[in-house]
């Protein structure tokens, strides 16, 4: 009777194990992404340690160390995978913001002059930008932004604080404010004169390293130096009719350079994390195969009695989803800090604000991705099995006892 509830009492293990992780994952966090999946891990875990096959028991019965020591290597491998992700994601969901707020007209011209035949001058808006080599002092630090005089009413819905938009407003783009740690009432000064932020705008011209001013503003500031640029919302073929420059660039060709500079990053990004792939299998392989060499023998033994790839493979696979698993696990309840820091190394190095966050997309690729780094640890690992006979096998059996 006695073994009969201990019995009882183990079968419960399982149970309790995976619903206290679920649980334990609700209390620490409300992200509803995490709590699915969390739930899913959870069941894995119950299955895994409900369904144990004698292969499984027998194969991976010691497999503490090299499990902890596997868990470690994937979890460092997901979060710096879900890192270049994260990037990738954000810098194709730019696409559109970019646009607009570097281009706030549909064509822009790069010339001192109007030429004397262009009849509606009304429709060209001259504007000035200059990149001051002193930088400018914000909020009592110094930064080098970009200074843009233009139609301020054209950045207005992309002000995330300030009040109504007038001819002496300060904008300045979030990344700016972010760096400088400044707000709305911030003092900055740009070339020695006085000025205050009145909004903070979500722009990413410059990547977001921007200020917005009047004309008046800037030739208050630095008179008539600067580089002049004319804004129109004629179209392309209405501004090449008057200009003989190459100098025109519309909305449609901005945009195809930028998308054409987002393949190149991206490829970059697939680059590095096809590399860092490689690696995670690389290093998933040896750490592995340490722990199929220390049992070689028992593998050949059960091999010689005919154990298939397939019933290996499946040992592998759960054993390997497990550990999967439980990195994905610690990869949630510590990426919330680990973004921060990576978001924060990546701003204070590049001046690129990139949040670091993980989704539903980050958790399915990653998973693809591990799926191929588990078929590459079965094949590996299962070719040198079997290289000995049964007799050499039962000798070496013999010999360990």
């Amino acid at each position: 009777m006695s073994r009969l509830k201990i019995n009882l009492s183990v079968a419960w293990i399982p149970y309790v194990l995976a619903i206290g992780l679920f649980v334990f994952t609700v209390c620490f966090t409300r992200k509803s992404i995490v709590i699915v999946f969390i739930a899913l891990i959870s069941l894995l875990l119950l299955i895994l340690l409900k369904n144990q096959s004698v292969i499984t028991k027998s194969l991976f019965a010691h497999m503490g160390v090299v499990s902890a020591s596997l868990l470690v290597v994937l979890s460092m491998i997901i979060m710096v995978n879900a890192a270049i992700l994260s990037i990738w994601e954000d810098t194709s969901n730019r696409e559109e913001l970019t646009v607009e707020t570097t281009m706030p007209y549909k064509t822009q011209i790069i010339s001192t002059t109007l030429p004397s035949e262009v009849n509606n001058r009304s429709l060209y808006h001259k504007h000035w930008y200059i990149n001051p080599i002193d930088g400018v002092m914000l909020n009592g630090k110094r930064t080098y932004p970009l200074i843009y005089s233009t139609d301020l009413n054209r950045y207005g819905k992309y002000c995330i604080s300030g009040d109504a938009i007038s001819n002496d407003s300060v904008i300045i783009g979030h990344v700016l404010a972010r760096k400088a740690d400044a707000k709305v009432g911030s003092e900055i000064t740009i070339n020695g004169k006085r000025l205050h932020v009145t909004h903070i705008a979500e722009t990413e011209q410059y990547a977001g390293m921007m200020i917005y001013i009047s004309d008046s503003t800037f030739k208050k500031v630095f008179g008539m130096t600067g580089n002049v640029f004319y804004g129109t919302d004629l179209s392309g073929n209405e501004v090449k009719k008057h200009f003989k420059t190459n100098k025109i660039q519309t909305r449609a060709d901005y945009r195809k350079y930028y998308r054409n500079s987002m393949s190149q990053i991206i490829l970059t990004l697939y680059s590095i994390d096809f590399l860092i792939l490689l690696v995670g299998v690389f290093i998933a392989y040896k750490i592995f195969a340490i722990f199929i060499n220390f049992i070689i023998w028992k593998l050949n033994m059960l091999r010689g009695f005919g154990m298939s790839f397939k019933e290996y493979a499946k040992a592998v696979s759960l054993q390997y989803l497990a550990i999967i698993g439980s990195a994905f696990y610690v990869v949630v309840v510590v990426f919330d800090r680990f973004s921060g820091l990576l978001t924060d190394l990546i701003f204070n190095t590049t001046d690129s604000y990139f949040p670091i966050t993980y989704n539903l997309f980050f958790f399915v690729i990653t998973m693809i991705e591990f799926l191929f780094v588990i078929g590459i640890v079965i094949l590996l690992s299962y070719k040198n099995i079997c290289k000995e006979s049964i007799y050499q096998q039962y000798l070496h059996t013999s010999s360990e006892r």
